[in-house]
Parts: structure tokens; C-alpha cells; sequence
């Protein structure tokens, strides 16, 4: 069943959004509280920073993490290929 996008209204620093999204309520809105967290994080650290630069730095963080995430992801999916290698190789062994 593929959902239908709903609009959803998120404030981040004080400027509210309209987003559409196929997610649910609670995803946007912990989406946002993250985001704001991030700007705050990188504006905690400077004096005075260009929002286009702070915008910038916060998509680099995440595009980081994501990065990394996927990394671990397909390793694990590697090792979970491997054990099932050796377990068939194993069980094939017992049989013969």
C-alpha cells in the first residue's frame, strides 16, 4: 500500500515550514528537531556564520552520517552473507 503525502507544519528556529511527505507525523517533526539541533550545534561553536554556510554544514553532517550508516549497513549485509555461506557449506558437509 503506498501512502498519500500530508502536509505537515514544523517550526525550526522560530520559522514555521509546510512540508509534504509520505512519512508520519512523529518522523517530520523528530526530522526537524534534528535539523534544529544541528544549527544550533555549528552556531553554538561561531560567532557569526552565514546561514547559507550554517545550511551547508548541517547537510554535510548528515550526508556524513548517512554515508556511514550505509557503509555498516552493506557490511553487514556482506558478513550476513558470508555466515549464511558458511552454515550451508557447514549443513552440506553433515549430509554428505
Amino acid at each position: 500500500m503506498v501512502n498519500e503525502a500530508k502536509k505537515y507544519s514544523v517550526t525550526i528556529l522560530g520559522n514555521s515550514y509546510t512540508i509534504r511527505s509520505d512519512e508520519s507525523e512523529e518522523h517530520i517533526l523528530q526530522s526537524a528537531v534534528l535539523i534544529e539541533s544541528y544549527i544550533k550545534e555549528i552556531t553554538s561553536k561561531t560567532r557569526s556564520i552565514e546561514q547559507k554556510t550554517v545550511i551547508i554544514l548541517v547537510a554535510l553532517q548528515l550526508a556524513s552520517k548517512f554515508l556511514n550508516m550505509e557503509k555498516a549497513y552493506l557490511e553487514m549485509l556482506q558478513g550476513q552473507e558470508n555466515l549464511s555461506l558458511l552454515i550451508e557449506r557447514a549443513l552440506h558437509s553433515e549430509i554428505q
